[in-house]
């Protein structure tokens, strides 16, 4: 019998391939005469003639060498070719040829290839064995020239899916395969349009999810924005797909369809789809068409997509339920709603996501230039036009189409246009989203749109309460919003849309509009003598005006107001030094700063002393640096959820009594002049109270006891804070106390009798305050984080910790602590031990090792000059930390139990030598042993570790040779810096990827490193991918390398590539490279190198960074030191596809937008890498005082010079040669310079330059001082 037809996934282009124009045939029927000529073949041929499929079928008897031309342009315009694979197909050497043509136009021009293996098993096809393997066997001697490509041809053939033809009567095969070639042909393909970017792996991802070798039905939902895509990619599929169906039909638009011309409609073209010119009805009523669409659609095979799904009703009447299907039926439906799919039971679901940055630049560019990446006067503004898409492919297109052939002030007018007014045919494809909501979900969505993007979910839920929990589902379902990290997210298109929306029927009058946000519209909305009545929700940020003017008493009209925020755009969250080291000047200076910021913005502002608002409405008020001494006196507040008046003139909050029943939050951090609060027992529902910094507050008033929901105080900085009433051990609900920067507290006892009650506190933070000690009494039942750290005063643990049977976290860093008592073992839930910065912590506790869930302990700086044998009992130990512990010596030998050990940080210490049981640590990722001098060797068995990525040696002088073993396979990144080698180096682990040797012995030394390094390179380029990366510190006293010396100075460099470079076996790649210094001493510089390949309207393009770490590794330098940094790039990591097409190399180095940090790029160069004989040549560095002609010469061992061999017509020199001799002509061409000077231009001179202008900037860039 036949064999099923199997769906196979292949690779594919970003376009469709389409059938040929001017297709003159359907079928090209390929065949062996003397094997079925008269039998098989004639029957199908007749069979295909029968229903209609015109076939071209061979019916001469040729004999010669080669094809006949006819024959290859029947196959050209032939829409599918039928190979009828037979015993002596392959002894046919016509037969092979047409075979080739074939598959070349299966992948040319999309033509469909449908094998039939008649009496011949499928294998002996793909790997020409039996009859097969006979035949090729005498065509390897004179037909060299063409074997490879017939077994490529009969391998690819034998791949795809056909019919295996064994017993049985031959009648029913051909009806089979002649009803599935009628179906194939008369599918319907759909125009999906050219320069579809990014549309493979989102079509990869829905056929993964369709399970094409299942039997079952399955039912697969694609949802996401309007304009994202998902029409495209159902058509790709459906173009891909349908034809391995009988029964196929694609509804598309049926949102729009429904509401114009009715279900019915929808339902007639279903019908028409899968019966063809069987229907024959025309339906007008939907039950009855449903009735009929179930009775047709459970007996048949069907592929079916239905497109743009916005209701039930709809699915009800075309696809109910799965029951309607037939066995192995699919189903694709894309929606704007992702409930739907979930009502409908699909069996996956697929959520369309934006372009990534790269892949929009390419559609856009595709629409505004018409090659992949924009022209070089075009970058900025085109970075802006993408930016503002954020990934919409219909934007990017409808842009792109607008700006195509405009100039650059056209461009610029747009953009400025683009600011105020959406285009129209975008903002009417969002817009229907909006128009199919209900009136509270239109209200929540223009409240996001204009206060709330980007805040947090339970903030709004807060303010709101419970009644638009479903709200914000619904909108998320319909992917209006999103919930990354649970904050509320939104499109800035579908933001502007609420705008326009908002503004839509007053454009030029703000005063009118429900909703402000916009700085200047606001400014302009508060000087109307009408005031603003309507006005719900305003957003106004202080720091993007000069100077507010306004009516004084606009704001008392203002009755329909619910949400206030005032601010100022400046961040004040001191948390950013939590867990670092930091001096408490600097603390205080970055404080002091930050309030006069916020003071200054806030006095743009000016409120007379009798300003008045309505509160009623009011249910969230924000007004950073608010400079009256009290509220408006007609302040209601019964509705307000949230009051934020952080660096405020606040004295008191308010005279008189107050109902505040709603009010959950207080924040008057940093108001200097607060003295005190007022009874509390009118706000029965607060939650959190944040008084942080208000230096002037004395005490708190005892009511604060009464607040029962209380799960936040924060009297951190309070510094004037004498104590705390003794009614907050009423508060049941408190999770969090922060005392930090207390400093008038100096006994625990103050607070210590509070606790007791407090039985859902988690976080007892005590930082900088001048504690001495915690008694013994304590009672901390439920505290998980206990924070002592700096606490300057306090010197000692207690020995019975109470009940701290929950404690999770322990920080002591900074104290004065001496040891630990050994019942310290008895805190069972311990996972982190911070200790770091205890000078005078010398001895860890012998019972230490009880702590079975420690997973963090941090004894860095410390005076410990040994550990105890019992810290092998720490099973669940992850990280270790003894680094700059200059007293400690020795390791205890370690258990098999500290498996789990990830890291071992032991830089800095007075440690002599390793345990030979260090192969227990089977996890280790991470040993730091930089920086120790007294450190005499490694254990041998050191290479046991198989996992380790990282290891710092930096500064270990006392060894070196047999260091490292290339049995560490997955070591990725190496520190060797300050290491003095000998000159003899092993082999380097192939998983390497980044090595540091920074002040790294002689430039022999560094000469035979990077010799070793090129030659991994070169080994693993062609085998596997790899960016190897070395980075290099050269004191500016001893000159940079000539090899690595360029004639240009700057942070980029372009030049041509070498003509067919793709195709050549002795070019592995490039290496690129740079000078660079780091500005800043005390802090992380991250450099990036982009390299660009270009041309012909193409391009590609990879990145890779550098991290220069100031820390561990590299120690706190008093000068800075130039580096070198080298980047080899092999050839095999481009992607094929565009190879001929790209002419141009461009790398340019800039720092990453990560790092604060500054670098500086002094020069940069691309060399161009080819093999030759490598193995024959050692070559050192030579500093530029031991050149007289100001170039480097390059010397073997034997002292020999090196240079370009200009008799080879192809420069296969080696590397370090070509570095030395490689510089740039002024047209950006390869020029080599022998010994003796001479300049020759490289065989790639004569490529023609066939690309506009590279908008990378040319040699000599003047920007080397890139900032963050």
């Amino acid at each position: 019998m036949a064999s099923t037809s199997s769906f196979r996934a292949s690779s594919s282009s970003s376009s469709t391939p389409s059938i040929p124009p001017t297709s003159t045939y359907d079928v090209f029927l390929s065949f062996r005469g003397e094997d079925t000529r008269y039998n098989f073949t004639d029957h199908l041929y007749s069979a295909m003639g029968r229903r209609g499929i015109h076939t071209f079928r061979d019916d001469k008897l040729r004999r010669g060498e080669a094809i006949a031309p006819e024959l290859l342009k029947a196959i050209e315009e032939s829409r599918s070719s039928v190979i009828v694979f037979s015993e002596n197909y392959a002894h046919s050497r016509w037969c092979l040829d047409e075979l080739v043509k074939i598959m070349e136009c299966k992948k040319d021009l999309g033509h469909a290839v449908i094998p039939i293996f008649y009496h011949v098993d499928p294998s002996h096809v793909r790997k020409q064995e039996g009859s097969f393997g006979v035949a090729f066997a005498g065509y390897e001697e004179n037909w060299k020239d063409k074997v490879g490509r017939w077994r490529t041809a009969l391998t690819e053939a034998g791949n795809l899916s056909g019919w295996h033809l064994r017993d049985g009567y031959e009648f029913d095969y051909i009806k089979e395969i002649t009803n599935n070639i009628f179906c194939r042909l008369n599918c319907k393909r759909l125009d999906v349009g050219a320069n579809l970017v990014g549309i493979d792996s989102r079509v990869k991802e829905v056929s993964l999810r369709l399970h094409m070798g299942s039997s079952d039905v399955r039912i697969v939902g694609i949802y996401g924005l309007g304009g994202i895509g998902k029409t495209t990619i159902a058509k790709v599929i459906y173009n891909k797909l349908s034809c391995e169906f009988e029964y196929m039909s694609f509804l598309e638009n049926i949102r729009g369809i429904s509401n114009t011309k009715g279900l019915t409609h929808l339902q007639n073209q279903l019908l028409g789809d899968i019966l063809g010119k069987e229907r024959g009805q025309n339906i007008n009523i939907v039950d009855r068409g449903a009735s009929m669409i179930e009775a047709i659609l459970s007996s048949k095979r069907v592929f079916m997509v239905l497109d743009d799904v916005d209701n039930r009703n709809q699915l009800k009447a075309l696809l109910r339920h799965r029951g309607w299907l037939g066995k192995e039926s699919r189903v694709i439906i894309t929606t704007r709603n992702k409930h739907l799919l979930i009502e409908q039971e699909v069996d996956d679901l697929y959520e369309v996501e934006g372009l990534n940055s790269e892949e929009a630049c390419e559609l856009f560019s595709w629409h505004a230039f018409k090659q992949n990446f924009p022209k070089s006067n075009f970058i900025k503004l085109s970075c802006h036009i993408v930016d503002y898409c954020q990934g919409l492919p219909l934007a990017l297109e409808v842009l792109g189409s607008l700006l195509f052939n405009m100039t650059i002030r056209e461009w610029e007018s747009e953009l400025h246009k683009l600011a105020k007014e959406p285009v129209a045919e975008i903002h009417n494809v969002l817009k229907s989203s909006y128009d199919g909501l209900g009136r509270t979900e239109k209200n929540i969505l223009l409240d996001v749109a204009c206060f709330f993007k980007g805040e947090e979910r339970d903030f709004v839920l807060r303010i709101f309460g419970d009644c638009v929990i479903s709200g914000i589902r619904h909108l998320k379902d319909k992917c209006l919003i999103t919930l990354p990290n649970d904050c509320i997210g939104m499109h800035d298109l579908i933001q502007q849309m609420c705008w326009e929306i908002v503004r839509e029927n007053f454009p030029e009058e703000p005063d009118k509009w429900s909703r402000l946000w916009d700085p200047h519209d606001i400014e302009r909305a508060l000087t109307t003598p009408e005031g603003i009545k309507r006005v719900e929700t305003i957003d106004l940020d202080l720091s993007k005006l000069k100077r507010v003017r306004f009516n004084s008493n606009v704001f008392s009209k203002m009755t329909s107001l619910r949400l206030l925020k005032v601010h100022s755009n400046v961040d004040t969250d001191l948390g950013i030094y939590d867990g670092i080291k930091v001096e408490e000047e600097e603390v205080d200076l970055h404080c002091e700063e930050m309030i006069d910021s916020i003071m200054k913005t806030a006095s743009k502002m000016q409120l007379d002393l009798d300003f008045k608002i309505p509160s009623y409405e009011l249910r969230y008020l924000c007004w950073d640096g608010y400079p009256l001494d009290f509220l408006p006196s007609n302040f209601d507040g019964e509705n307000l959820v949230e009051l934020h008046l952080k660096c405020s003139n606040i004295k008191q909050l308010w005279q008189g009594n107050k109902d505040l029943k709603s009010l959950k939050v207080i924040d008057l951090s940093h108001s200097k002049k607060l003295v005190q609060m007022r009874e509390f027992s009118s706000m029965p529902n607060l939650e959190i109270l944040i008084l942080q910094g208000c230096v002037s507050l004395i005490d708190i008033h005892p009511s604060v006891g009464d607040l029962k929901k209380l799960t936040t105080l924060n009297l951190g900085w309070c510094v004037k804070l004498k104590g705390l009433p003794s009614s907050i051990s009423n508060l049941e609900a408190l999770k969090c106390l922060n005392l930090n920067k207390c400093s008038s507290f100096d006994k625990f006892s103050e607070i210590q009798g509070i606790l007791g009650n407090m039985r859902s506190l988690k976080i007892l933070s005590l930082r900088y305050t001048a504690i001495r000690e915690l008694p013994s009494s304590i009672d901390l039942e439920s505290v998980e984080i206990l924070d002592l750290s700096y606490c300057y005063e306090f010197e000692k643990f207690p020995e019975k910790q109470g009940n701290m049977k929950r404690l999770k976290e322990l920080n002591l860093q900074g104290t004065a602590i001496k040891d630990l008592p050994d019942s310290i073992g008895d805190l069972e839930s311990l996972e982190i031990l911070d200790l770091a910065d205890c000078s005078k912590f010398e001895k860890f506790p012998e019972k230490g090792g009880n702590m079975k869930r420690l997973e963090e302990l941090i004894l860095q700086g410390t005076a410990i000059k040994d550990l105890p044998d019992s810290i092998g009992d720490l099973e669940s130990l992850e990280n270790l930390y003894l680094s700059y512990c200059s007293k400690f010596k020795k390791f205890p030998e370690i258990k098999r139990s500290m498996k789990h050990l990830r890291g071992l940080y032991l830089a800095g210490t007075a440690i002599e030598e390793l345990p030979s049981s260090i192969d227990n640590l089977s996890g280790l990722e991470y040993l730091g042993i930089s920086e120790c001098k007294s450190l005499r060797n490694l254990p041998a068995n050191i290479s046991r570790l198989k996992f380790l990525k990282k290891l710092q040696l930096g500064g270990c002088l006392n060894f070196w040779e047999g260091l490292i073993s290339n049995q560490l396979c997955n070591l990725g990144k190496l520190n060797i810096s300050q290491c003095k080698m000998v000159g003899q180096i092993l082999e380097l682990p192939s998983s390497l990827e980044e090595i540091d040797a920074h002040n790294c012995g002689s430039k022999e030394d560094l000469s035979s490193l990077l010799w070793h390094c090129h030659l991994n390179w070169l080994k693993s380029a062609t085998e596997e991918l790899k960016c190897w990366k070395l980075s290099v510190v050269i004191p500016k006293s001893s000159g940079i390398p000539e090899w690595i010396r360029y004639q240009n100075l700057g942070s980029e460099v372009t030049t041509k590539l070498p003509m067919n470079w793709y195709e050549d076996p002795d070019f592995p790649g490039f290496v690129v490279s740079c000078v660079f210094q780091p500005i800043s001493t005390y802090d992380t510089s991250d450099l990036e190198c982009e390299l660009n390949l270009y041309g012909n309207g193409f391009e590609f393009k990879d990145k890779c960074r550098y991290s220069c770490c100031w820390c561990e590794d590299h120690g706190y330098f008093k000068e800075l030191f130039d580096q070198v940094w080298v980047w080899w790039y092999p050839k095999i990591a481009i992607p094929k596809e565009h190879h001929h097409k790209l002419t141009h190399i461009n790398a340019s180095f800039k720092n990453s937008t990560f790092c604060r940090s500054r670098v500086n790029v002094i020069k940069c160069g691309i060399n161009l890498i080819f093999a030759g004989n490598q193995h024959n040549h050692k070559p050192m560095l030579e500093h530029p005082q031991n050149s007289g002609d100001n170039r480097s010469a390059l010397q073997d061992t034997n002292g020999n010079v090196h240079g370009a061999n200009q008799d080879d017509e192809y420069y296969h020199i080696p590397l370090l040669d070509l570095l030395r001799n490689l510089s740039l002509g002024d047209n950006g061409s390869v020029v080599l310079e022998d010994t003796n000077g001479n300049r020759k231009r490289r065989r790639d001179d004569s490529l023609p330059d066939v690309v506009e202008e590279p908008h990378y900037k040319r040699l000599g860039a003047p920007n080397t001082d890139l900032l963050l």
